[in-house]
């Protein structure tokens, strides 16, 4: 196990993985932040503990593989304008220049059958944006654990209440789009590697790894209007609506740092310069959890190791720097 040395608002995530002959490392540093102080940074300590309740939805906050372009996920519950119960409303988010709006509704009906429509919805306070509660079915898959879709459908069965405004649920005879903010089920079609062929020499040359050719942009995980293709700079304006019952907005800048992070093992050590090389450093997602007032940068890199686990890393040193400040030396 290599050895660590971090701060304690940093943590690091770390994941073997291999395409083609090339063997690799991926890394990621995440930093928590307060989204009413952005510049308030969170113990990773306390991090996790409170993350707990939203794992099923989550599955991982990040699985340390490294992504070609930003994109940004929120876990949480959208609350009616004025905390009154009411059939519908919408609620946005806004993080640089993407920008995201979902249309909420109580829970609906509608009947299976030629013609059926939805019916009206009923008044609520909040409705949790999950995968469930998006329009989808076993046929769908986008979204097989969602609901609304002709195979889902039973007489009276429950209708989306979460959906985009450019479409909306009409009924279960009439397809529809999964809308939501999570990370894509493992089922959907953008989650699926791409580009890579299983050649006759795979099992020699890179099982069990990923083809040759693999496209990286597999590694992403949020729905496709979430990303953007360039990583994000780390001060980007962002702006949550309707997404706290206390705060219907909260808005701020990301908190402007810079992830450094140095790794070494013994080959490192034989040729000089302290045993340590530097892992360049993207960052790549941006996490929202507004019911804990709380966002979380992670910020992306990989490197070459000689090992399918990558245990010729021994060591790992991480760093935080403010935006535009001079690179610090390594300890």
């Amino acid at each position: 196990m290599a050895r660590t040395s971090l701060p304690q608002c940093a943590g690091l995530l770390t994941h073997p993985f291999q395409i083609g002959g090339e063997r690799r490392l991926g890394a990621a540093v995440t930093v928590a932040f307060s989204l009413r102080q952005p510049h308030e940074l969170r113990a990773q300590a306390e991090l996790w503990p409170a993350l707990a309740p939203w794992l099923p939805d989550i599955g991982a906050l990040d699985a340390g593989l490294p992504k070609p372009g930003g994109e940004w996920l929120l876990a949480g519950t959208s609350h009616a304008p004025g905390a009154q119960p009411m059939a519908g409303w919408q609620a946005a988010v806004a993080l640089g220049r993407s920008r995201k709006t979902l249309q909420l509704h109580g829970p609906r009906t509608a009947a299976a059958g030629p013609g059926a429509t939805a019916a009206t919805a009923q008044p609520v306070r909040s409705v949790p944006v999950r995968w469930p509660l998006a329009w989808g079915g076993p046929e769908v898959a986008e979204n097989p654990q969602g609901c609304g879709s002709r195979a889902a459908a039973d007489a009276g069965a429950q209708g989306p209440q979460v959906e985009l405004p450019a479409h909306p649920w009409r009924g279960p005879d009439l397809s529809c789009v999964p809308a939501g903010t999570l990370p894509l089920p493992l089922t959907h079609p953008a989650r699926q590697p791409r580009g890579g062929l299983v050649t006759p020499d795979y099992l020699d040359t890179a099982f069990p790894g990923h083809p040759a050719g693999t496209d990286r942009d597999g590694f992403r995980l949020a729905p496709l209007d979430q990303r953007i293709d360039t990583p994000w700079t780390g001060d980007e304006a962002f702006m949550l609506t309707h997404w706290h019952p206390d705060h219907p907005r909260l808005a701020g800048r990301l908190p402007g740092l810079r992830a450094v992070l140095h790794v070494g093992g013994e080959e490192d050590a034989e040729a000089g310069d302290g045993g340590l090389r530097p892992v360049p450093l993207a960052l790549s997602t941006v996490w929202f959890f507004p019911d804990l007032l709380t966002g979380v940068l992670v910020f992306h890199g990989d490197v070459p190791v000689t090992q399918l686990d990558g245990a010729d890393v021994q060591r790992q040193i991480v760093g935080l720097e403010a935006l535009g400040a001079p690179a610090r030396p390594v300890a």
